[in-house]
This record gives structure tokens, sequence and C-alpha cells, in this order.
């Protein structure tokens, strides 16, 4: 189950986690959790978290650096990483880590992997290219706290946001990796969903959950 959650979590074609992501979350870390005031914050990470091992990790930054299995990343936020140098991560790869796309100095990348020792071994690298800043306006992430028939209530627990969205038939719905349908949503859940607006109103285009 966590494989595919790590997954998911990466599969996403428009990845849109920094929507809420303001402020600064010093004063609000654990003791291995870090919002660096910038990009992904701690918050959306405990979201996407959830009940993952303390032998997981999630960075998110900028690719500073590319070796021949490793790269270093200018950390923006952190979760489950206790080793961090004036603000970069090194972060080491082999024949089995994911990438969306091959790494480069300068791209904005989501990283997951494992914790062996004071190594971060990559599982998912995710690189993050400008379709997000086109779609961050237009994603709620956080903890679906209402259903009904036709709408989703999404709480962000950092922001005490909450946005209701509508539902219809055009709405694509994956729980763990799973396609699935509005009627298997849980109050519980927790995840993003991607949305356009109509008018006054937001229409849910992708869902994307886990529990």
């Amino acid at each position: 189950m966590k494989k595919q959650l790590i997954a998911a979590v990466l599969a996403a074609s428009t990845f849109a986690l920094p929507v809420f992501a303001h402020g600064n979350d010093e004063g609000k870390k654990g003791p291995n959790e870090h919002g660096m005031g910038h990009g992904l914050k701690l918050g959306v990470f405990k979201n996407v978290l959830g009940n993952f091992a303390d032998t997981q990790f999630i960075v998110n930054g900028t690719v500073n650096s590319v070796g021949t299995g490793t790269f270093i990343v200018k950390a923006t936020a952190t979760a489950h990483v206790s080793t961090i140098t004036n603000g970069l991560v090194t972060i080491k790869t082999d024949s089995s880590t994911k990438f969306s796309t091959p790494v480069a100095t300068g791209q904005n990348v989501v990283v997951m992997g494992n914790i062996s020792g004071t190594d971060l071994l990559a599982t998912n690298v995710k690189v993050l290219g400008a379709e997000v800043k086109k779609v961050e306006k237009q994603a709620a992430v956080g903890k679906v706290t209402a259903k009904t028939a036709d709408s989703i209530t999404i709480t962000n627990t950092l922001t005490n946001t909450t946005k209701t969205i509508t539902t219809d038939a055009d709405t694509k719905v994956k729980i763990d990796g799973e396609v699935k349908t509005i009627a298997d949503i849980n109050v519980g859940d927790s995840g993003w969903i991607r949305f356009k607006t109509v008018g006054t109103s937001m229409i849910a285009k992708a869902i994307h959950l886990f529990r």
C-alpha cells in the first residue's frame, strides 16, 4: 500500500500541490520536518505523508547539482529529513528510482523515497514543470470533510481554508492510485482536487485521494 500511495502521489498528470502554500511554517514543524519559506509547505507534506513510516521521506526544492547516482536539492520543504546542510539535501538514486523526466540543474522537483541510515534513496522523482504555475490557483489540498452526491468539501488543515467543489459526470477519481467513482470517496480521505472555475462555481476535473 505504501508503494501504491507513493506512485499515486507522483503519477498525477499535473502536480498542483503548491496551492495554499503561504506564510511561514517555522514553529509548526516537528523534529524532522522543515518548511523553509517557499515551495510546497509543511502543511501540504503532512496531508500527503499521512501515516507514512518514519523510514520514508519527501523533499521539495530546486536541483542544485547532478552527479552519478546522486543529486543535490536546495530544499524549500522537507518531511522526515534530518540531514540538511546549508539548505542542501543529498539524494541517492539507483536502477529502481523512477523519474518523471531526467533531472537537471535548476529544475523544481518533489522527491519521495526511503531512509537507510544517513542516506536518502529516491524511489520516485517528479519534475515540476511550468504547468504547475498555470494551475496552482485551481487546486485544493487537504482532507475531505463533507460529501454530497454532487459536491466535495475539502479543508486544508494548515490554513483552515475550506472549499466546496462541484462534481459531475466528467470528474475523474483516483483513490490510492486506483480508478474509483465519487461514491467511493469517504469523509476523512486526504489528497487534492484539480478544478476549473465556471462563473462562480468550481467544477472538479480530477480528484486524487488516499486513505
